[in-house]
C-alpha cells in the first residue's frame, strides 16, 4: 500500500492510493504553541514516517503525552523549551505509574522527537540542552498464558455456536426481503420499511441522521421495529458477527492476529501435491513473507470452510466498502458509522472481552494462540520441526520461545534422573586418580561453556528445550544444566569459573550503584551463589592458586 502524507493546518493525514484517509495525526485542537505543534509533526514525519501505520499511531500517542507534560508544567506556550526538558519528561512519566518497559518505550520516542527538534529548528529548545536521561528498568516479559486443550475446545465450541446463530439470523432475514416474497396478504410493515431504507440509502441501510431527515414517517416505523441496529443485523454481518469467525481462524492457523485480520479473499488454494489438503495463505508484513497452513478438505469447521462461509455472509456489503478493503476477508458492517470496513484492532479486543464473559471462558488474548499451537504440535510430534512449520518460522529457535518452559519441567526432571548416575560415576573416577575424561558415552562431545563448566554434549538438547543438532540455548547458563560437569582439578576450567565470578560480581556492583538489582537477581545471582558456595569450597588450595595465575588469559568482558 502506497501512502502519501498531507498537511492540513496542524494535522497530518496518511492517504492511500485510493484517496482514503487511513490515519490522522492531529495536534490542531490541543492547547499548545503552534510552533511546537508544527515542530512535533515535522519530527514525527522525519523520524517515524517510514514505519508501519500502527507504529506511527503509537508515536503520535507519545507526542500527546509530551504535550500533557508541557501543559502540566505550564510551558506549553513558552519558547524555547528549558534545557532540562528531557529530565522534566522523565520525572513526569515516572509518576504516571506505567510499567518500566512501557515508560521506557514512551521516553525513547519522546527523546527522539526532542533531539530532532533541537537539531533542526533553531530556538525551539535552549541551545545547551542535554537530551539524555536515565532509563527505566524494563519488566521481565510476561509468560504466555497456559491454555490447555480443554480451554481450546471450549473457545472453539463457543465460536461455532455463535457462528451458527449468526448464519441462521442473517439467512432468515434475507429470505424475508427477497424479491417477490410476500409473507401475507396484508401490507408488511417490516418489508416496506426495509425497502424504503434501502431506497434512501442507495442500496444500504442509511445512518440515523439520514433516516430522521426523510419523509414517509420512516423514523417512527424504524423505532417500532426495534431500531436501525436491529434492522441492519437482519441483513448484514456486523463486527460482532464477524468476530467468532476471526477468532476461530486465528486459533486454527496459529497465525499472527494482526496479519490474519488483513487476510485477502484469495487466501484459499489447492495443495500443490495432495488432493485431500487445501492451503490458507496470508501476508505477514513484519517478516515480509507469505504464511501458509494446510487443512484437510471437506471439514465443516475447518478454517478454509469458515472463511468461505463468512465471505457468503458479507458478500452483499463487499462492493460498498472502500476499494482498499474490498478484497479482504473480514469485512463487517459498522452498525454506527454505516459503512462496511475491516474492524479495528481495538474493536476486536472489545468484542473479545464480551465474548469471554458471555461464554464463561477464562481470560486470554489473540496472541496467546500461537504459543498454544506451538506446544500442541511439539507435544504431538515430539520435535521442534512440526511447530516450526506450523508457525512459519525460518529458525527453530524462534519457535522454541513460544513454549513456556514450565511445561517442559517433567522432561527436565527425566533428564536430571538419567544423568545423576553419570555424575556420580565421574566423581568416583576422579577420586581413584583417573586422568581420563569422564565417561559420558561413546558418541558425545565434551565441550567447555562460556563460564568454564563442561557440557556433556551441547548439541544434544540436554536442557529439554533446545532443538537437537543446534547449540544449546542455555549454553551460558550451564551452572544449572543437568549436563554440567565441574572438573575440580582442571586448572583451566577453574580459572574460567573464577573469571566468571569476577565478571558477575562486577556487574552486580555496577547495577547496585544505579539502584537496579532486579536484572542481576533474575539472570546471574543463582550462578554466583553456586560458584561461591558449591564449587569453590570443593577446590584444593594448589589448584585454586594456579587458576588465579591464569585469570588474565580468561578474563570475561562486561556481561552487558
Amino acid at each position: 500500500m502506497t501512502l502519501k502524507r498531507k498537511r492540513v493546518g496542524l494535522c497530518d493525514k496518511l492517504i492511500d492510493e485510493h484517496g482514503r484517509v487511513v490515519a490522522k495525526f492531529d495536534l490542531s485542537e490541543l492547547d499548545l504553541s503552534p510552533l511546537l505543534a508544527n515542530a512535533f509533526l515535522r519530527a514525527h514525519a522525519a523520524e517515524y514516517g517510514h514505519t508501519s501505520i500502527e507504529s506511527q499511531k503509537q508515536t503520535h500517542r507519545c507526542i500527546r503525552k509530551l504535550v500533557l507534560c508541557l501543559q502540566e508544567k505550564k510551558i506549553h506556550r513558552s519558547l524555547p523549551l528549558p534545557n532540562s526538558i528531557a529530565t522534566i519528561f522523565h520525572d513526569w512519566i515516572a509518576r504516571t505509574g506505567l510499567k518500566g518497559s512501557t515508560a521506557q518505550s514512551h521516553q525513547n520516542i519522546v527523546l527522539t522527537i526532542l533531539r530532532w527538534c533541537a537539531r533542526n529548528i533553531h530556538g525551539l529548545i535552549e541551545s545547551n540542552a542535554c537530551i539524555t536521561v536515565a532509563g527505566f528498568v524494563r519488566d521481565m516479559p510476561p509468560k504466555h498464558r497456559k491454555l490447555d486443550t480443554s480451554v481450546t475446545r471450549a473457545v472453539l465450541a463457543a465460536c461455532y455456536e455463535d457462528i451458527t446463530a449468526v448464519e441462521s439470523r442473517i439467512q432468515n432475514g434475507r429470505k424475508l426481503f427477497q424479491q417477490g416474497n410476500v409473507v401475507d396478504a396484508t401490507p408488511n410493515i417490516l418489508r416496506t420499511t426495509i425497502d424504503d431504507l434501502l431506497a434512501i440509502g442507495g442500496g444500504l441501510i442509511p445512518t440515523a441522521s439520514i433516516v430522521n431527515r426523510s419523509k414517509l414517517a420512516l423514523a417512527a416505523r424504524v423505532r417500532r421495529l426495534g431500531g436501525l441496529v436491529h434492522l441492519k443485523r437482519l441483513l448484514y454481518a456486523s463486527i460482532e458477527d464477524v468476530f467468532p469467525f476471526y477468532l476461530a481462524v486465528v486459533i486454527q492457523t496459529g497465525g499472527n492476529p494482526m496479519a490474519i485480520r488483513l487476510m485477502g479473499v484469495d487466501c484459499i488454494s489447492p495443495h500443490p501435491l495432495r488432493d485431500d489438503l487445501e492451503c490458507v495463505t496470508w501476508e505477514k508484513p513484519r517478516s515480509n513473507g507469505e504464511q501458509r497452513v494446510d487443512f484437510p478438505t471437506g471439514k465443516e469447521w475447518s478454517a478454509p470452510n469458515l472463511i468461505r462461509r463468512l465471505m457468503t455472509l458479507n458478500s452483499n456489503i463487499r462492493s460498498y466498502s472502500h476499494p482498499s478493503q474490498r478484497q479482504l476477508v473480514f469485512i463487517a458492517f459498522g452498525l454506527r458509522n454505516g459503512m462496511p470496513e475491516i474492524p479495528s484492532v481495538q474493536s476486536f479486543h472489545n468484542y473479545l472481552a464480551l465474548f469471554a464473559r458471555r461464554h464463561g471462558l477464562p481470560e486470554f488474548d489473540f496472541k496467546d494462540w500461537r504459543a498454544v499451537s506451538a506446544w500442541a504440535h511439539y507435544r504431538s510430534a515430539g520435535n521442534w520441526d512440526a511447530p516450526r512449520r506450523r508457525l512459519n518460522h525460518a529458525d527453530v529457535r524462534t519457535t522454541a520461545r513460544y513454549v513456556d518452559t514450565d511445561l517442559l519441567l517433567p522432561m527436565h526432571y527425566k533428564v536430571i534422573a538419567e544423568f545423576q548416575g553419570q555424575l556420580v560415576n565421574g566423581a568416583f573416577e576422579r577420586q581413584r586418580g583417573s586422568t581420563s575424561d569422564v565417561d559420558t558415552g561413546s558418541n558425545t562431545v565434551v565441550a567447555p561453556t562460556v563460564f568454564g563448566f563442561i557440557c556433556r554434549d551441547p548439541f544434544s538438547g540436554l536442557d529439554g528445550i533446545s532443538p537437537i543438532g543446534l547449540r544449546c540455548m542455555n549454553f551460558t547458563r550451564c551452572s544449572t544444566c543437568p549436563g554440567s560437569l565441574v572438573p575440580l582439578d582442571d586448572v583451566q576450567a577453574i580459572s574460567r569459573i573464577l573469571a566468571a565470578k569476577l565478571a558477575i560480581e562486577q556487574f552486580r556492583d555496577d547495577v547496585q550503584l544505579r539502584g537496579s538489582m532486579e536484572r542481576y537477581r533474575m539472570l546471574y545471582a543463582d550462578t554466583l551463589d553456586i560458584i561461591n558456595h558449591t564449587i569453590l569450597p570443593a577446590i584444593s588450595a594448589p589448584v585454586l592458586e594456579q587458576a588465579k595465575l591464569r585469570l588474565a588469559d580468561n578474563r570475561i568482558p562486561n556481561l552487558e
